[in-house]
């Protein structure tokens, strides 16, 4: 069984990015767009497409 926190974004994952360099809206455009991916990962296995 997957970890139920493995798909949470952290503070410490912030504060990692933005000590590599990232600026705030480069963070918040990747969390968004993998909060998109993740969410249309489910949506295809919800509805039985995971070929």
């Amino acid at each position: 069984m997957a970890d139920p926190g493995a798909d949470r974004f952290s503070t410490a994952l912030l504060t990692s990015l933005f000590d590599q360099g990232i600026s705030s809206e480069q963070a918040i455009n990747l969390l968004a767009w993998s909060g998109l991916c993740g969410w249309l990962n489910r949506l295809k296995i919800a509805l039985g497409d995971t070929d």
